[in-house]
């Protein structure tokens, strides 16, 4: 495998993680109003935490996961990790939108590197 290739790969997935990310946001909006919400989302909170911290190598990553159990405190780390891994797949030449990177044109990208 190419380094270009892995390098796509490796941007996919983050990609990936950081829209996993960007809807735990979004849903954890409407925590207040429905608070047995917090128990559903909680699992992906940790797992796309977890996936997305240990991708972009941002410190250690069972330490964001803590975080996740931190009212308020989860938001935060939620936005630096999004914003974070926005940057690097803008690095790598992608956009990035409100929902998170364009995933379909990083899948083309890696189409093209074969």
């Amino acid at each position: 495998m190419s380094k270009a290739r892995a390098d796509l790969e490796h941007i996919l997935a983050i990609a990936k993680a950081q829209r996993g990310v960007t809807y735990c946001l979004l849903v954890n909006l409407l925590w207040p109003m429905f608070p047995p919400l917090f128990l559903v989302l909680l699992p992906f909170r940790v797992y796309f935490t977890y996936r997305l911290a240990s991708l972009i190598k941002i410190g250690y990553a069972p330490i964001w996961v803590i975080g996740m159990f931190i009212p308020f405190v989860d938001l935060l780390l939620l936005l630096l990790l999004a914003r974070e891994s926005s940057a690097r797949v803008r690095e790598a030449g992608f956009q990035v939108g409100m929902f998170g990177a364009d995933i379909r044109a990083i899948r083309d990208a890696l189409g093209q590197a074969q």
